[in-house]
């Protein structure tokens, strides 16, 4: 305001002009001087000044020069001032215009001042602000709980074919997943669902149908995990039975649903694996003797005898025996059916090696399976039935390869059990 007082308070005589202007900036120099001074002395508690200030002022530094477009041939710094970042500048008009100088860069240097001096706390505040970001995420950081490890099939997926079972087909008590994707005994060889629904009575739809229901539902190729490996048991039998099949999957497997009105236990003790054992490794001895016996019927009936349908017959029979011993020895009960399609359709996924002796693939059509269920059902009473003897003895090879893959699974399986019998 001084500044502005003191630049209108000229007139426009320019001669008068000239010589305001100079009393003028020796007026405002030195009142700035005095101005400053006493600042200092207000402000600072560790400078004391005389009253013969001259004698005890450190020589004036000088500032650096500015470019043409600045109109102040020199200045001076005072090193009083400069701890403030306040300036005492003098300096000698040119022309008749200098009062409009000198406002304008007075104005300036007070507007720089300012600035400094507002920006001098954010140079401090911004480093410490960055050190307490960089802490705070790394407490944050080192507090997050570590990754749960992921789990073998898809969650949502599970829920999904839970969700289509219970939606009006079944009512079941509890559905568990057992076997390699719950943690447990493996059951089935390949990535699948083992699953094992418990009713408490005897749905309208069997296993069989379950699995078609939910190959509409959920086709093959919108699925994570292809197979599906479905038990229906009703609540009775499960409770009054003890095998290692029922209590691998009650005491290993995840309980994915369970109705609101029962109450789903684990076993509080395991079961006799030695008893488990020895009634496995008796059936498996029966039906095992009897399939390869079969199977070497059939190969004397095809070679000595050139009898193509006996030796069907008995590949055909020995392949249901082989089937029984397998199902026999992972349940422990018998199969209900003696169809080889749906004997197939409920083991083939206790073995990689099962699937691809019998499985179609897009390379080759193998039909040896439902052959051979054509076979029991025509060369009983069917007079003209009749095969090929090269398509016969490709049956056989693939029955005598399924027969050693059976063998070797059902045998790790009894080991297995022997095994948990000896740590009783």
């Amino acid at each position: 305001m001084v500044l502005t007082e003191c630049a209108e308070s000229l007139g426009s005589d320019p001669a008068n002009g000239t010589l305001q202007s100079l009393e003028i900036g020796d007026v405002l120099f030195a009142a700035a001087h005095s101005f400053l001074y006493h600042y200092a002395n207000s402000t600072s508690s560790s400078l004391r000044y005389d009253a013969d200030r001259s004698q005890d002022q450190p020589p004036a530094v000088p500032a650096a020069q500015h470019s043409d477009s600045f109109p102040f041939i020199s200045a001076r710094l005072t090193t009083d001032c400069q701890s403030n970042h306040l300036c005492s500048l003098s300096c000698r008009m040119h022309d008749k215009d200098s009062h409009f100088i000198v406002k304008q860069s007075t104005f300036n240097q007070m507007e720089t001042n300012l600035n400094i001096m507002q920006e001098q706390p954010a140079q401090t505040i911004m480093p410490k602000t960055i050190a307490e970001s960089q802490i705070a995420s790394a407490a944050s950081a080192t507090a997050q709980p570590t990754d749960a490890p992921e789990l073998p099939y898809d969650p949502t997926e599970a829920a999904r074919i839970v969700r289509h079972l219970t939606d009006g087909y079944f009512d079941p008590e509890y559905i568990l997943l057992f076997g390699k994707l719950a943690g447990g005994t493996p059951h089935s060889d390949p990535a699948a669902y083992d699953l094992l629904m418990v009713v408490r009575e005897t749905p309208r739809f069997n296993w069989f149908q379950a699995k078609r229901i939910l190959r509409y539902k959920m086709p093959y190729r919108h699925r994570k995990i292809t197979y599906i490996n479905l038990y229906i048991l009703p609540l009775n039998y499960v409770e009054s039975n003890r095998t290692p099949f029922l209590y691998f999957a009650h005491a290993e497997g995840k309980l994915l649903y369970c109705n609101e009105h029962y109450c789903f236990r684990r076993p509080k003790r395991p079961i006799d694996f030695a008893r488990a054992y020895a009634d496995a490794k008796f059936h498996y001895d029966t039906f095992r003797t009897l399939g390869s016996d079969l199977l070497e019927q059939a190969q004397d009936a095809f070679v000595e005898g050139h009898n193509v349908r006996l030796a069907a017959q008995f590949t055909a029979q020995a392949a249901v025996y082989f089937y029984h011993t397998l199902y026999y020895v992972y349940h422990g009960i018998s199969f209900d059916l003696h169809d080889p399609v749906v004997m197939h359709d409920r083991m083939r996924t206790l073995s990689t090696k099962l699937m691809l002796v019998f499985d179609d693939n897009h390379i080759e059509n193998i039909f040896t399976i439902p052959r051979l269920k054509e076979v029991l059902m025509k060369t009983t009473y069917d007079a003209e039935f009749y095969m090929a003897p090269q398509e016969v003895e490709l049956h056989m090879e693939r029955v005598q390869q399924a027969a050693e893959i059976i063998e070797g699974c059902a045998g790790l399986r009894l080991e297995l059990y022997k095994e948990l019998s000896e740590k009783q």
